[in-house]
């Protein structure tokens, strides 16, 4: 009995120590993420950025990850997406006159087959939601297939080795509004 009692004094302390803690404002700024769809992604569409006042720079890392799954047909045409896409994002910007901001980023891109196969369809199981007919195909694959009047249009097909890229964008931001 005194075991339980403990246990159940753990949530109250928790709790007491994060109210105790004096809270401290942050300025928000987006998300930084992007859509990475590979019907989307290979537009290289930037992030939401914030401007920064003159003469100040900020450098950041990120990492995004995606599971994609689509299999579809209509008339002629039959789309399928079936894999990952882990993203690590280097950014560097820096404010150069007022409202102005020049940024550069470097990302390393990588697909490969399903790893989080088996957590996505834990957890369409666990509350019971539809998986798109997802367990139709082999786990661990990557497939991006587009095929249009019965000719394969475009492949990307390999369960074995990731395909990888590297690619750099520069962004110009002007602050339209400041808060």
């Amino acid at each position: 009995m005194q075991g339980s009692r403990g246990r159940n004094g753990f949530p109250a302390i928790l709790l007491g120590l994060t109210l105790a803690c004096p809270a401290v404002a942050q300025d928000t700024e987006p998300l930084r993420t992007r859509n990475l769809s590979p019907i989307v992604a290979i537009f290289g569409l930037p992030t939401w950025e914030t401007g920064l006042e003159a003469g100040s720079g900020e450098f950041a890392v990120a990492g995004e990850m995606a599971s994609h799954f689509r299999a579809s047909a209509r008339g002629q045409e039959q789309l399928i997406l079936d894999g990952e896409t882990w993203r690590a994002g280097f950014f560097y910007k820096r404010g150069f006159a007022e409202r102005w901001t020049f940024g550069v980023e470097v990302s390393l891109v990588r697909q490969s087959g399903g790893v989080l196969d088996d957590v996505v369809d834990g957890w369409h199981a666990l509350f019971n939601l539809p998986d798109g007919n997802r367990n139709r195909l082999p786990e661990g694959q990557l497939d991006f297939i587009y095929i249009d009047g019965g000719v394969n249009a475009f492949t990307i097909s390999n369960s074995s080795t990731p395909a990888s890229r590297e690619w750099s964008a520069a962004t110009l931001a002007y602050c339209c509004a400041r808060s």
